[in-house]
């Protein structure tokens, strides 16, 4: 070994030793995947609820933008028709649903019945040019029109309450704040909707008994605020749109005799947003 120092040999050893330690660490340690799994579930549970609350803006935009076209044909149906609101619907409702819609009447100013849906619940039928029979699209819908608060009224005559089918868009009180379509459900079958709803009862929902039949069209409107951040998608009778926290438009639980009673006052906040049952321009 004549001519090899002491020092050479050492850093010679102690390179081979560290490359071979080196070459040795081919894995990661069960330690450093577990951090590694543990970092990727924080991550997904802080951003899985941000997609999710974007995807559900997202069709809250979209619905808004359907009751907006709405809103539109609404205006333009009542240019061509004397200033009247499109009527309910006339024909025979209960003989095998033989009778059109206000989605009928409105639809040739639209040409597209996907906007007469929420976009968060599309009933599951073809959207063919509306038609009349059973099971037609458009009684099925998940934006209902204001059926006696804007697009008809009760009369009473001295001896009973006469159904009078549309109004003068033009001499409504308060147009500005009056729902004319709104975000709605079959309570019992989403994602079914109905074309219209109920003014007296659909602006007091009964919560406890949201799978009751008997309050079917009490919470045909609040079925389907849970989709929308607890809150209501309308178009007004002015023409334009916005969402409104249910809270401001609904009376949880109320009694005919409140409804009633908020009617009697002229300025009532309930009432703006509903439209009376019984009063032509309110």
């Amino acid at each position: 070994m004549t001519g090899f120092t002491p020092s050479i040999f050492l850093y010679a050893r102690q390179h081979s030793d560290f490359e071979g330690k080196f070459m040795k660490r081919t894995a990661f340690t069960l330690i450093e995947l577990l951090v590694v799994i543990a970092i990727i579930a924080i991550l997904a549970a802080i951003l899985f609820p941000v997609f999710a609350q974007a995807k559900a803006a997202a069709k809250t935009s979209a619905t808004l933008s359907n009751t907006k076209q709405i809103a539109t044909a609404i205006q333009m149906y009542a240019a061509d028709n004397d200033d009247w609101t499109p009527l309910p619907y006339h024909g025979g409702w209960y003989d095998g649903w033989n009778f059109r819609t206000w989605v009928v009447t409105t639809y040739p100013y639209t040409k597209n019945g996907e906007i007469y849906n929420d976009a968060t619940a599309r009933p599951p039928v073809t959207f063919t040019s509306p038609d009349v029979g059973a099971l037609n699209w458009t009684g099925y819908t998940t934006l209902g029109g204001n059926e006696i608060g804007l697009f008809s009224w009760w009369q009473w005559t001295g001896s009973t309450w006469q159904f009078n089918p549309g109004r003068s868009l033009s001499s409504q009180e308060n147009i500005a704040d009056r729902a004319a379509v709104i975000t709605t459900r079959d309570p019992l079958n989403s994602p079914w909707g109905m074309f219209i709803f109920n003014n007296y009862r659909a602006s007091r929902p009964v919560p406890a008994s949201l799978s009751d039949s008997t309050y079917f069209y009490e919470n045909s409107a609040y079925a389907a605020v849970k989709d929308h951040a607890n809150k209501v998608i309308a178009c007004y009778a002015d023409g334009h749109s916005k969402s409104v926290p249910a809270n401001k438009v609904f009376k949880y639980n109320a009694t005919d005799a409140d409804w009633q009673a908020a009617v009697a006052q002229p300025d009532n906040e309930w009432i703006k947003f509903w439209g009376s049952d019984r009063d032509a321009s309110r």
